[in-house]
This record gives structure tokens, sequence and C-alpha cells, in this order.
């Protein structure tokens, strides 16, 4: 059988059934490593986790939204409690205890992204019907110093699939030092303007962009990355379907998969956007519209009044703005391929912005917490991506903390066994992500690595970025160096 076929294969319903269906014996298999109290625990903990959402999510009225806050947190706790007590009677052993919030973010983390990801991935996520014709649309491309990149940004623009006398390109050079500027303004054209700016950050440039147009649709794009042939078409299609989404968020595929980093970082894109997006698309509350490119509605832009220069990821604070506004945020099938970090350093610096600037944002909209009038930010957006925030490095310290225990104790096979359960509901997890995007299986090798290695990176940052904020120490932009940039 040729790899032609069996992608045909593993990429169908059937396949999608059966790999979900692998998961949940895996699971299964727990039960016959740990004691039967830890999973329990973990399962229900992270059943009710769910249930808190899906019930909050239905709940408008104050009184009984209060209610709600209250016996959630109680029953959580008297569950941890009674799993206490049985380690203090010496009916379970700590190490096992140990495990049971790790446990508990395993479930709920398939929990919460199988079941709504199967269900939205054979619904309407690529199924709009607009019933107007297009609308006029403004593409954004804020640049400092991308001479190397800004040509091949703008030609793919260029031979975008969308009528010509709606598409208005407009690129902003805030202050660059090398060419960039020059390099633009080669391509200008009615159809291209290029206009120059004194520098002031990216937040800025956008907004002195969007002053610069008076297209119904705003489109922003990085300047190193490129767009897929129907991309505009289908990012603006959620916006002229339904009148309620305020902005749309594409689809990210790291271009250069040249090395181990990157093609990690392709994994990490390929799990994070095609499960974790696609359960806060049925929600209509996808929390991140990406810089590299997403589009929003006018009358959107103007009612929060644009981008804020009080955080490092403008593109995430936008998109909780635009939520509170009362919009819709929306995931669509519009590709674009961004370059990712190829270094260890240059990833570091992506990401500490990243999460530092992830970390501002939770501080500045923390009050949404709340308040139940903020409908699904409230409920599902914003306090699942604080709980991921938190939660995950301190399921990774425990997780170190017990294997260290455990082998110290001499259960070495224990510890080996559950590792690999665990790697395994990993990489059945990650190959049902592919399976949705219909591509790049080879990816599925990275599993382990990306479930430990990238994954204690990743937190570690995470930690460093919570207390720099808390501290305000060094919260400068860092980004990382580019790979043309680094060539020349």
């Amino acid at each position: 059988m040729n790899k032609k076929n069996l992608s045909d294969i593993i990429s169908n319903t059937g396949g999608q059934l059966l790999t979900i269906t692998i998961i949940i014996i895996l699971f299964g298999s727990l039960n016959l490593l740990m004691p039967i109290e830890v999973t329990g625990i973990g399962a229900i903990l992270a059943t009710l986790t769910l249930s808190y959402v899906l019930i909050q999510h239905r709940l408008t009225e104050k009184r009984h939204h209060m209610i709600i806050m209250i016996i959630w947190p109680v029953l959580m706790g008297c569950l941890l409690a009674w799993g206490g007590w049985r380690v203090w009677a010496g009916k379970l052993d700590l190490v096992s205890y140990l495990f049971v919030l790790p446990m508990a973010l395993v479930f709920f983390q398939l929990l919460s992204t199988i079941p709504f990801a199967f269900y939205q991935n054979h619904t309407a996520m690529d199924k709009w019907s607009p019933s107007e014709s297009l609308p006029t649309v403004s593409v954004l491309i804020p640049a400092y110093n991308e001479e190397a990149y800004i040509s091949r940004t703008i030609e793919s623009l260029l031979i975008t699939a969308y009528p010509e006398n709606k598409l208005e390109i407009i690129v902003i050079d805030d202050g660059s030092t090398d060419d960039t500027y020059q390099k633009a303004r080669s391509y200008s054209s009615d159809r291209v303007r290029v206009f120059r700016k004194e520098n002031g950050g990216k937040y800025s440039a956008l907004n002195y962009g969007v002053m610069l147009s008076d297209s119904e649709v705003i489109v922003t794009i990085d300047a190193d990355s490129i767009v897929g042939s129907n991309a505009i078409k289908d990012i603006v299609e959620p916006l002229q379907a339904d009148s309620n989404v305020g902005a749309v968020a594409s689809d990210v595929q790291i271009l250069n998969q040249n090395n181990h980093i990157t093609k990690m970082q392709a994994l990490e894109y390929s799990v994070g956007i095609n499960l974790i997006r696609r359960m806060f698309d049925w929600f209509s509350g996808v929390p991140v519209v990406p810089g590299c490119l997403g589009a929003f509605r006018r009358s959107a832009l103007e009612e929060v009044s644009n981008y804020d220069p009080d955080t490092l990821t403008e593109d995430y604070d936008l998109t909780l703005k635009v939520l509170k506004a009362g919009y819709d945020v929306r995931a669509s099938t519009a590709l674009v391929y961004t370059e990712a970090p190829d270094t260890w350093r240059s990833l570091y610096k992506q990401r500490i912005r990243w999460y530092r600037g992830n970390v501002e944002t939770h501080l500045k909209h923390s009050t949404v917490i709340f308040k139940p009038e903020y409908d699904i930010l409230h409920t599902v957006t914003l306090p699942l991506r604080m709980v991921t925030m938190t939660i995950g490095p301190l399921t990774t310290g425990l997780v170190i903390f017990t294997i260290a225990i455990t082998i110290a104790g001499g259960s070495i096979y224990s510890v080996i066994s559950i590792f690999t359960v665990f790697i395994m509901i990993n990489a059945f997890s990650t190959l049902l992500a592919l399976q949705f995007k219909g591509n790049g299986f080879s990816l599925i090798m990275y599993t382990v690595a990306l479930s430990t290695l990238y994954k204690l990176f990743r937190d570690v940052v995470t930690i460093q970025s919570v207390v720099d904020v808390l501290l305000r120490s060094n919260l400068s932009w860092t980004s990382p160096t580019r790979i043309r940039n680094r060539e020349k």
C-alpha cells in the first residue's frame, strides 16, 4: 500500500473514530498501572471542570451564576480532601496521589477538545454560505526591518484570489533602518500603498493603517508571512455570512520545516490549532486572532478603539476586547505560512515575548472571570487560557518530582509503564489532529520530544514570564533573529 492510500484511509471519518477509540482504551489501561482512586479522582475533576464550563455557558442570571461558582470549588475541594484522607489513612501512597493533577489535566484536555473538535470538523467550519457580494478589504502590513521578506509577502497578496477592485494593500513602514521602505515602494500602484512613520511599535503601525483605510474589513498580516491563494476570501467569508462575527483567525502553518526545532513547532501548531482552536470555534470564542493573518470587521475595531499599547501581545489583547464587546470570533481555513525560529535562542526570544504578553493580557482582562455578562469570554475562553498557562507548569513540576521519588524508591518499572501510556495517548491525540489536517503525518515522530523536552522548555519560559510581569522587570520587545537577515 503506498503512502497516498494510507493517508486517504487514516484521514477519513472511520480513521478518526478508530483513533478516538484507541485513546479511550489507553485511558482504560491506566487503571492497570495506577490505583483506581487516582484515575477516578482525575477523571471526576476533569468532568466537573468541563461541566462547570458548559453549565456556566448556559446560565445568564447572576444569582445562578454565583451559586455555581461556589458549588463547584467546594465539590472539587471535597474530592481532593477525600484523596488526601486516603493518603493519611495509609490506604493510598503519596507518590501515586501526586499523579492526580496531571491525570486530571490530561483527561480535561482530551474531554474538552476531541468531542468538540470532531463535531466541528464535520459541521460548519469551512462551509460558510455568504449571501452577499464580497466586501471591500484593506490588508495592513506593519513592517520593521523586513527588507528580506517584504517583497514575497506583497507578491503573495497580489496573486490571491480576490476581486482586484475590492482589495487594497497598505504597507506601513514603522521607521525601519534598512531598505524595507524602498523595497515596498517598488510595488506602489493603485492596489498597493506604502507609508512611512516614525518607529512607535507594531500596535501604532496597525492603528496608523486602520486610519488610512476605509474598507469594510481590515485584514492584518505580518511582513514575514505568505498567504495561501484563497486565504483572503476564506478569512472574509465568516464575516460576510454572519453579522455577529467580529473577527476571524487563520490557519497558521510553519513554512521552514527544515530542522528538529521547526518541526516540533509545526507539530505544536497542528495540535494547538487543529484541536484546541476547533473547540474554541465551536463556542464562537477563538481566543487569539494571530497577527500573521487575521480579519476584523471595521465596526468591531472602531467599537473597541483599535489596538492598545499596554501589552506585548497586541493580537491577543485585541481579540479579547472584541469578545468583550459581544462579537463572535471564529476560525477559518485561510492558510498563512510563517517562518518559525530555527534555533533555541531565537525560539526563546519569541516565546518570552508571547508569554509575557499573555500574562499582561490576562491581568488586564482578569475581571472578566467575575462578570457573567461577558458570556463565552467569561465562561470558556479566558478561564481555559488562564488554566492552561498556570496548571501546565505546575503539573510538569509535580510529574518531575513524582518520577524522582519513584525512581529513588526503586519503582523504575512503574514509571516507565505510566510514562509509556501517557506518550501513547499524546501520540494518538496528535494523530487525530493530523487527520483533521490531512497531511504531515511524519511529524508524529516528534510526539515524545513535544511532550517532554519542548513542554519543559515552554513551562520554564512561562514561569519566567509570570515572574517578570509581576516584578515589572525587562518587559521589552524581543524578536527572534530572522533567518534571511542572519544569512545576509
